[in-house]
């Protein structure tokens, strides 16, 4: 029986501190329920910063995608008024030397014709003399003097 009645007692000790047991673990549980939960919410908080954060930088990647775009359809669309531009200056250019050309045609043509004037003012000229030369030569009475003149000349040009 004292036998018996030790084995009791070792089994109610054990009970006793498998309850004691049992309830720290429960205890341990309950801390570590609430540790994570709190965790849990903060890596909630997290998540939900980091999703705005997210939504944000998208929201801004669209923003630069569109403006990007727009520059680039600037750019494409300058790229062709520059060309455009180069064309035209191309053609100006080419007609501005056309226009050199005829320029210079022009004004050779000027002084050939300057030079044949300056060369029949000098012999109008000349002949003026001569006209006159003969005009008082001649006499007045006889033979008026402009046809003396120009009987005499066309005797000099005949010849």
């Amino acid at each position: 029986v004292n036998l018996q009645g030790i084995r009791v007692n070792d089994l109610q000790k054990q009970i006793s501190e498998l309850h004691m047991l049992r309830d720290q673990l429960q205890r341990e549980l309950a801390n570590a329920n609430a540790s994570l939960g709190e965790q849990s919410d903060k890596m909630k908080a997290n998540i939900i910063i980091q999703s705005r954060e997210i939504q944000q930088c998208r929201e801004k990647e669209a923003e630069w995608a569109s403006e990007s775009k727009s520059m680039n359809d600037a750019m494409q669309r300058l790229t062709e008024e520059m060309e455009g531009l180069a064309i035209q200056l191309r053609a100006a250019q080419d007609e501005a030397a056309c226009l050199r050309g005829k320029l210079t045609d022009s004004t050779r043509q000027t002084n050939k014709l300057r030079d044949q004037l300056d060369h029949q003012t000098q012999r109008m000229e000349r002949m003026q003399k001569e006209v006159d030369q003969i005009t008082s030569q001649v006499d007045s009475s006889t033979i008026p003097s402009h046809v003396a003149a120009e009987s005499a000349l066309q005797n000099k040009y005949k010849a």
